[in-house]
């Protein structure tokens, strides 16, 4: 599962779901977890909710090369996948998924 937003009628796909052209498994499988998270929540709230998700700065994540703190994203992008994914597990990073609020 990617991230796809929707504007004016054209479908958008953040650029950094993919490598190489290829969609990032690690992040797809990660994207599904949280999706099933928000069942009957319509999905501009869910793509909100993902982008805040990866793109936040997280204290209990490795931290970056410069000592700051890594996002989700960030730390994906300066690791293999299997790193990412044992570190993401280890810190419990998906239960800091916010599930977006029904109006």
């Amino acid at each position: 599962m990617i991230i796809e937003i929707e504007h004016g009628g054209t479908r958008y796909y953040p650029a950094f779901q993919f490598r190489n052209g290829q969609i990032i498994n690690v992040l797809a499988e990660i994207n599904q977890k949280l999706i099933s998270r928000s069942v009957d929540c319509p999905q501009e709230k869910i793509a909100a909710a993902l982008l805040d998700w990866w793109e936040t700065p997280r204290s209990d994540l490795p931290k970056a090369s410069d000592d700051s703190d890594n996002s989700p994203l960030s730390l994906l992008a300066s690791v293999p996948e299997a790193s990412f994914s044992k570190s993401i597990v280890e810190v419990s990073a998906l239960e800091s998924f916010v599930i977006p609020v029904m109006e």
